[in-house]
């Protein structure tokens, strides 16, 4: 088995640029808590504990940043096309290495000026293949590299021409941008800081549970046993850490550079709710409780024209990110955009092989959600 650690430390970076989209309006803390709790029924202490510490850090957050909501929507709202910001090309931050406690900001600062001109253009570019693909980077096999094709690249993008114009002027001023948002980045981590005293025990407890949980297998075996979802191991070994500010959400990165993996450990993000009294299946398929709220929700994913003719596609076949742009004749980021959005609702199942990402139903919960219709209105 492939080396595996678990560890309690949080990302503060991460939790502070999604603090800062959630500031912005971009991702929904209320949704997700109405979601949770008709999963679960009756939330236990430990999940009224998590759910009133977001929502203080969030309200902190609102009235600390009420001054400067105008900056944070300029960098952080997230456009309905992609699921990547403004901000996030700013900082190119997903390669920065990782930093001791309170000094998240500094490390950045140092990644920056490490980069060189031909190193800046790599790393601008590789996170616009993520904003222009989410998932399916690695069907790219052309490093942008170029400033011009970065520019070109740019204007082939399917998001509005303000966006277009915004990623521009900050792929060719980046320090001015920086010098925007790193306050913002700078005070966003300070304030989640503030709450170590009890996000500490969280940590503590998503660190023992997993170390449990995980003790005999691995989290891709879980993954497969528990949502359906196969994904390809990484060689290199996986860290899986807690996520604070997603806490009922599961994410895995792995490191891509000029459209190949890169020889590092995949990182698997769990959401902090998650434990003893909250499954990971429960939340997606709502076995737990009252499924209305899911129900709802998927209807209205269902009611997108796009999104429901790719699910008849992929009901009994697999297909990747480029035959899916193909066969339906839209950009690769707004298929990514479909698939990320019915993915995270447990419609989608993923399975990675070699160096593609592959889609297919998840019929059973489709299934389950039309069956609960029919019992509920007929």
């Amino acid at each position: 088995m492939e080396e595996q650690i678990i560890s309690k430390e949080i990302d503060y970076l991460r939790e502070a640029v999604i603090l800062l989209r959630i500031v912005s309006g971009s991702d929904n803390m209320a949704r997700l808590e109405k979601r949770i709790l008709s999963a679960i029924g009756k939330p236990t202490d430990r999940i009224r504990q998590i759910l009133q510490l977001l929502k203080d850090i969030v309200q902190e957050a609102q009235e600390r940043f009420q001054e400067q909501k105008k900056e944070i929507d300029y960098y952080f709202q997230c456009d309905e096309h992609t699921s990547l910001t403004a901000g996030d090309m700013v900082l190119l931050y997903e390669n920065c290495p990782s930093a001791a406690p309170g000094k998240e900001v500094e490390q950045l600062r140092l990644f920056w000026q490490s980069l060189d001109e031909e190193s800046y253009y790599g790393q601008f570019g590789e996170c616009l293949t993520a904003y222009e693909s989410g998932l399916d980077a690695l069907e790219h096999p052309k490093a942008l590299t170029d400033p011009m094709e970065i520019l070109r690249t740019i204007l082939k993008l399917n998001i509005p021409e303000e966006e277009k114009w915004k990623l521009q002027q900050i792929f060719l001023e980046p320090q001015k941008h920086r010098e925007q948002v790193l306050p913002l980045l700078q005070g966003t981590v300070s304030l989640l800081h503030g709450h170590d005293r009890k996000i500490a025990p969280l940590t503590e407890e998503f660190y023992l549970f997993w170390s449990r949980t995980l003790e005999h297998t691995d989290i891709y075996d879980y993954i497969q046993e528990n949502l359906g979802s196969a994904l390809g191991k990484c060689q290199w070994g996986t860290v899986i850490r807690p996520q604070l500010m997603r806490p009922g959400t599961l994410g895995m990165q792995l490191k891509t550079q000029r459209g190949a993996f890169v020889p590092s450990p995949a990182y698997c993000w769990i959401g902090i709710l998650y434990g003893e009294d909250l499954a990971i299946r429960s939340v997606l398929d709502g076995e737990e409780g009252n499924r209305q709220e899911i129900a709802l929700y998927a209807l209205k994913l269902l009611s997108d024209k796009s999104k429901f003719e790719i699910l008849a596609y992929i009901r009994n076949r697999q297909a990747y990110g480029t035959e899916l742009a193909r066969q339906f004749g839209l950009t690769t980021a707004t298929i990514s955009h479909h698939m990320s959005t019915l993915v995270g609702e447990g419609l989608v199942e993923v399975t990675r092989e070699d160096n593609k990402v592959f889609y297919r139903s998840r019929t059973e919960a489709l299934r389950s959600i039309l069956e609960y219709c029919l019992e509920t209105l007929t």
